[in-house]
């Protein structure tokens, strides 16, 4: 690698780049722009995989709350262009610019999404995607935007969106950078997937298949979990705000489908948290969306304050909070039944603590415990490590998108 020191650049629209590099606009460099917009296709329970606007984040295509179109329906609904692995897909609206590439399998495209491939030995797929991810490439996107009550991007207006075009060895060197921090770090999410499953195994040897469970005392969550609310101080007062003090809302949790909980998106001051009855709750505390969605989870890796829109388990009731994660897990469906509400469901701390389960011995839960605090120690390690590596990308992105560190 060498500094931008030994490289020289050229003055362009989207700033300084290195002379050899070219910038182009977007139809001049692909090959195919599949435009996939037009009317929801009939979604199944099972069949081909469809990937829509929603699942499409942060450079790849969250496979954990899949939908489907049948089979049958496949050819008719595709029928602009089959699409084909490591294609480039964009979401068009709602939101616009969402980037990731398409898998070696078979799968359906919903509205709001348009594929490009790059043109053979000029414009390198992989490279196409990091370029949309970085601050130039959301820039060209935004440029091109349009639309009052939804804003998003015309096909007429994404072939126009310039294109940072460097020779196809340093595209390949970029490339070669970025996807090896990225390899690392789908490789330790699919490592905290089965870690997570080997919980779940371990928690069904323990309290569902053990043959003594059926002589287990049944008890209300009200006996034997330490359950608190939250809330959420004016956001009219600046004062309450920004004082860094962790504080969470559920939708800290959209599209999150890791175990713990590492950062919030807002803080909160002293004379914030004052205003929050429960106050700040301590490490390891096990958080429940209770409304708007039901179902999201997470254990917060910090001490933190909540709002109204989660039922937070404290880690000092007689159920640890490692058994109260998976029997969550094992049991939404049951907690989603419970719900009730006019304007939202939702599940009340009331209603919760009324829920029953069986109880198992202390020996029991301790031997549980101690099996999957191994477990949930090396998921909060990994989560930690990819933290790392996805700061270290970010930072790096900007840098090589712009020439400044090259070959």
């Amino acid at each position: 690698m060498k500094s931008s020191s030994t490289t020289k650049f050229k003055q362009t629209e989207v700033g300084q780049i290195p002379e050899e590099w070219d910038l182009c606009e977007l139809q001049d460099v692909v090959k195919s722009i599949i435009d996939y917009r037009g009317k929801t296709p009939t979604k199944t329970t099972h069949g081909v995989p469809l990937v829509t606007a929603k699942i499409v984040k942060q450079g790849r295509i969250d496979f954990s709350n899949l939908e489907y179109i049948a089979e049958s329906d496949y050819d008719t609904w595709m029928r602009r262009g089959l699409p084909e692995a490591g294609e480039v897909v964009i979401t068009t609206e709602a939101p616009l610019g969402e980037v990731a590439q398409l898998p070696n399998i078979k799968i359906a495209l919903a509205q709001r999404i348009i594929t490009v491939s790059g043109k053979d030995d000029i414009l390198n797929n992989t490279f196409l995607k990091y370029y949309f991810l970085s601050s130039i490439g959301q820039s060209q996107l935004k440029s091109k935007e349009s639309g009052s009550v939804v804003t998003g991007i015309k096909q007429s207006e994404l072939r126009k969106v310039k294109v940072l075009l460097p020779p196809m060895y340093s595209q390949e060197w970029i490339v070669g950078i970025l996807s090896s921090l990225d390899q690392k770090i789908e490789l330790n999410r699919k490592m905290n997937k089965t870690l997570e499953e080997m919980g779940q195994a371990l928690f069904r040897h323990y309290f569902i298949d053990n043959p003594d469970a059926k002589e287990w005392q049944i008890k209300k969550f009200g006996e034997v979990v330490k359950v608190v609310g939250g809330g959420t101080p004016s956001t009219t007062d600046p004062s309450l705000w920004n004082g860094g003090i962790a504080w969470t809302s559920p939708r800290d949790l959209t599209g999150h489908d890791e175990v713990f909980l590492l950062n919030t998106d807002k803080t909160i001051s002293e004379s914030g948290l004052r205003k929050i009855s429960s106050g700040l709750l301590p490490k390891h505390t096990l958080l429940l969306s209770s409304r708007a969605p039901i179902g999201y989870l997470a254990i917060s890796i910090r001490e933190v304050a909540i709002n109204q829109g989660y039922i937070a388990f404290l880690p000092e009731g007689y159920l640890s909070n490692n058994f109260m994660f998976f029997w969550l897990k094992r049991n939404m469906d049951l907690i989603k039944n419970a719900a009730n509400g006019s304007t939202f469901m939702e599940i009340s701390k009331t209603v919760f603590k009324s829920l029953e389960t069986k109880i198992p011995p202390k020996q029991v839960l301790e031997e549980f415990e101690k099996q999957t605090e191994i477990l949930f120690s090396t998921i909060r390690n990994l989560q930690l490590q990819n933290q790392n590596l996805i700061q270290s990308r970010d930072a790096l992105l900007p840098r090589l998108m712009s020439g400044k560190i090259s070959l």
